[in-house]
């Protein structure tokens, strides 16, 4: 039987991934079964598990993927020269999180939530958000904070703006991306 090619197997492992990620942000990750990634995926149940173990081990690298993906575009931010200052960057982190908030932002609720009782998923978000965390102190010490913040501190603050503006425009629908990247900016210019 011939070898397949490492750039065939990514993509045969990517495309279940695919499948696997359009289940799950219909039905969540406990009532999307196996079958169902399988029937999204079009491969016999061998050939998904050439790739994965199981249902679990898919859960944890879309979860992975959903995590890193935010986190690598803000990255790219905080490597700009110069720096964007803290009111632009909260501006632009706002649009950016409007932007993915429909599947990347609906998947990465569901991965706080399961954050709470899985342990993989959970070290997992952790790790990723402490990354977060410290992209955002670059951003805000590059912005030169004052009045007694630390770049610690504050970047937990923005970290905390952009979360709930996730939420709010993920459960509630309603939030307006324009008025709340405004606001936010006004209030970070303090820090």
């Amino acid at each position: 039987m011939p070898k397949i090619s490492e750039e065939v197997r990514a993509a045969r492992r990517a495309h279940i991934l695919d499948a696997a990620r359009a289940c799950f942000l219909t039905r969540g990750f406990h009532q999307t079964s196996m079958d169902d990634i399988l029937r999204a995926a079009d491969v016999s149940a061998g050939a998904a598990y050439r790739y994965f173990a199981g249902k679990g081990e898919i859960i944890e690298a879309v979860a992975g993927e959903t995590v890193t993906g935010l986190t690598s575009r803000i990255e790219s931010m905080a490597a700009e020269d110069p720096p964007p200052n803290l009111p632009d960057v909260m501006r632009r982190l706002v649009h950016l999180i409007d932007d993915v908030a429909d599947d990347s932002g609906r998947l990465a609720l569901i991965v706080w939530g399961e954050a709470q009782t899985d342990p993989v998923i959970g070290e997992l978000a952790r790790g990723e958000l402490l990354r977060l965390r410290r992209v955002l102190q670059s951003l805000v010490a590059q912005s030169e904070p004052g009045n007694n913040a630390t770049p610690e501190s504050a970047a937990a603050v923005v970290y905390s703006l952009l979360a709930g503006f996730l939420v709010q425009r993920r459960v509630i629908g309603s939030a307006d991306a324009e008025a709340y990247a405004a606001t936010a900016a006004a209030l970070v210019s303090d820090l």
